[in-house]
């Protein structure tokens, strides 16, 4: 059995106690029962946080969700609530008291308000939205009040939008004049999201806080559309949000940009908003992650400089002075425009004091954190303070307290679900706080059994490469292996846990080497290795992936490559789809396409716009047409053989069902072994816990049963989530 965790956390141990599943790493039952935990928030003494946990019971088949308090001193952890609908909890200033939204069966949410040092104490009900709202935000802006901020959907009336009450329309036609039809999951409708702002205020003499002002709409009358999976931020000088212009047509251009609303002008008789719109000399690409400074008199946010290409760097720009819309100034220029740090930082934070900043950043297969300081000179290069593993979030570990520089950070690897811990920046002294299965040894795994190998990719570069070796590893025996492709292009294998389904320590505890490649186009590696996929979808990626499979056929030899399976997702899946018509495809006993593109001449059925930038222009350009049709998998359909399972799901798309459902036909007409599986109610990844376990026992029983020899050998592998739950459709 494995040793006892440090500071194991009760909410797991009484979940992997109480189950009925194996406490064996290969059953992937015990891996969906799994309370899956949330990064934690610290309050502003630093001395308590909060965070989520998800647990789902694989034999009732039903998720639960717990709001936690830490306490960051004695290490306890204390319920604070399992109300099911409730959502975005968040400390309030300085106090200890929590904020929280719940959401009702009618459309309509609650603003919550509890005491987080005192748990037992009566959540009560401060005030209610008349319709879904999310995202909540709170900031001090004055004695006893507060200005709150959640993201809601306003109609065209200025309404919040409420899909419960609305009424019921005569039609289910929709008409469009314009793009966007259909985002990821689902279709664009006439309600656009918004930010709506009130003012929360402490009674005295009731001793509670109570929404004082009807939530106002801040994009009213705006002309502008708020990009709400950019972020906002609020504080008592005003809010700061991303948005597009209504007026550019979109699928020209990607440009969002940040803008300001001083709160000075906010008010309920306010008609209209005009925000100031920052813009930044040299770059229209997209922006994200806006922050104001602990001041709020100035702020940071990331912007790309392309307008069309999506999967550009971002970088890192300072608004000196909200009241100055000129103001906004790009951190490490360079004069050839390319930006003085290679790396795309994806999140900011400020410092208490204000003199630094805190990003995160793909590097090299993992996601480190980095110092920034405010003012650097052209070649100043932002200083890492974490070496391995992925960080999935940082928050100032004591914001009540000017002095103290910690940071409170949250994360994981491929073997490690969730770690908190405290470190500071300048000292680089890091304090482990809790771990949700004490670094794997919970679930029977251990750092050893991952490593990072190197091989020589198509060109003049090394491909960073990650393997996963299952936690019985012997190197005196051969094992099969599972060739991961992951998704993008624009996108990369990093050392973190993945509570979804392509989790690889999983798939190595099924007795899997799993080599995970971070090819040509991967990010993480810089700009331009990232950028060589333009144009190149089946070109230098796959040459990489070839010239990985050589590399582990001559070089590890306890890999069996004559029981080997590829398998992709989104551009993976594209990939797992080209290699299926080439060479390569016949070293493989089996493939695993989830939700990959067939036909590139069909990629304008999909809902995304960057195309142009991946294949040099528009598919109605003759010019450009040649592009699309030379990198389509479907132009090789005749050279599969390989058996071929194939996944897509009916609310994908970002890619059609039906490009799952062509290469599935043709393959079973022509003979060729096949398999599809689809989920009625996902989209472009699985994401409901009953859909996993019905996706691990398919995928991983597809795989097991061309790299194992007898039939017990692969059943053995792979057990079902919980009795009775057979997934359903014909086989």
């Amino acid at each position: 059995m494995s040793q006892q965790p440090r500071h194991i956390t009760p909410e797991y141990e009484s979940a992997v106690i109480n189950s009925k599943a194996s406490r064996e790493a290969n059953d992937f039952r015990v891996h969906a029962a799994t309370p899956r935990r949330t990064p934690a928030v610290p309050n502003a003494h630093g001395n308590l946080a909060l965070y989520t946990v998800s647990t789902y019971n694989v034999e009732s088949m039903l998720d639960s969700v717990e709001f936690r308090v830490l306490d960051l001193v004695t290490k306890e952890t204390s319920l604070y609530s399992n109300e099911p609908d409730l959502l975005d909890v968040v400390w309030l200033g300085e106090t200890n008291t929590v904020v929280g939204l719940r959401s009702l069966k009618d459309g309509t949410t609650q603003l919550m308000v509890g005491d987080g040092a005192d748990v037992q104490n009566v959540h009560y009900i401060a005030g209610t939205y008349s319709g879904p709202v999310e995202g909540l935000k709170v900031a001090k802006i004055g004695n006893n009040a507060y200005a709150v901020a959640v993201v809601g959907q306003a109609t065209p009336a200025d309404v919040l939008y409420n899909s419960k009450k609305a009424r019921k329309p005569y039609s289910t036609g929709r008409e469009y004049t314009a793009m966007p039809v259909r985002d990821y999951n689902k279709w664009i409708s006439e309600q656009r999201d918004s930010i709506w702002y009130s003012t929360l205020q402490h009674d005295q003499s009731s001793g509670r806080y109570t929404l004082v002002t009807d939530p106002i709409n801040l994009l009213r009358d705006s002309g502008l559309a708020l990009s709400a999976s950019a972020g906002f931020d609020i504080s008592q000088s005003g809010v700061i949000f991303i948005a597009r212009r209504i007026s550019v047509p979109y699928g020209t251009s990607n440009q969002t940009n940040f803008c300001y609303i001083p709160s000075s002008s906010i008010s309920v008789e306010q008609k209209s908003f005009k925000p100031s719109i920052f813009v930044v000399p040299g770059l229209e690409g997209a922006s994200s992650s806006p922050a104001f400074s602990p001041s709020g008199a100035s702020a940071v946010f990331l912007q790309k400089k392309t307008g069309i290409y999506e999967d550009d760097k971002n970088r890192v720009i300072l608004v000196k002075q909200l009241q100055d819309d000129q103001s906004a100034t790009e951190l490490h220029q360079s004069s050839d425009g390319k930006g003085a740090w290679s790396l795309s930082p994806l999140k900011l934070l400020w410092s208490n004091d204000g003199n630094e900043l805190y990003t995160t950043a793909e590097d090299s297969g993992r996601v480190r954190l980095f110092r920034i300081t405010i003012m650097p000179s052209l070649s100043y290069t932002p200083h890492p303070l974490t070496s391995e593993g992925c960080i999935e979030s940082v928050q100032i570990s004591c914001s009540g307290v000017h002095s103290d520089r910690r940071l409170f950070v949250t994360k994981s690897s491929f073997i490690d679900d969730s770690t908190y811990s405290i470190l500071d920046p300048h000292t680089e002294q890091n304090e482990i706080v809790s771990s949700n299965n004490s670094e794997g040894s919970t679930f029977g795994l251990h750092p050893s059994q991952v490593s990072e190998v190197s091989f020589a990719g198509a060109g003049p570069y090394s491909v960073q490469t990650w393997m996963i070796r299952p936690s019985s590893f012997d190197p005196n025996k051969t094992y099969p292996f599972i060739y991961v492709i992951h998704g993008g292009p624009s996108n990369s294998w990093t050392d973190g846990w993945r509570y979804g389904t392509w989790n690889l320590a999983l798939f190595a505890e099924q007795g899997y080497v799993v080599v995970a490649p971070n090819i040509t186009g991967s990010t993480g590696f810089g700009e331009e290795f990232t950028d060589a996929s333009k144009n190149s979808w089946g070109g230098r990626a796959y040459e990489d992936l070839v010239k990985g499979f050589a590399y582990v056929k001559q070089e590890l030899k306890y890999v069996d490559t004559n029981r080997a399976v590829a398998m992709g997702i989104s551009y993976g899946g594209y990939l797992v789809n080209w290699i299926a018509g080439q060479a390569l495809g016949k070293e493989f006993k089996a493939l695993v396409t989830e939700c990959g593109t067939f036909s590139t001449l069909n990629m304008y059925a999909q809902d995304a716009s960057w195309f142009k930038a991946e294949f040099c222009g528009s598919l109605a350009s003759p010019a450009a047409f040649p592009n699309y049709a030379r990198w389509s998998p479907a132009s090789h359909i005749s050279n599969w053989t390989t058996p071929h399972l194939i996944i897509a799901n009916e609310l994908d798309y970002r890619v059609p069902i039906t490009e799952g459902l062509a290469p599935f036909h043709l393959l079973q007409e022509q003979g060729v072994e096949s398999r599809f599986l689809s989920f009625a109610d996902e989209g472009h990844t699985v994401q409901k816990m009953g859909n996993k376990l019905h996706w691990w026992r398919s995928v991983l029983g597809w795989c097991n049963r061309f790299c194992f020899d007898s039939e017990t050998e692969q059943e053995g592998r792979v057990r079902l989530g919980a009795a009775g739950c057979e997934p359903g459709g014909r086989t």
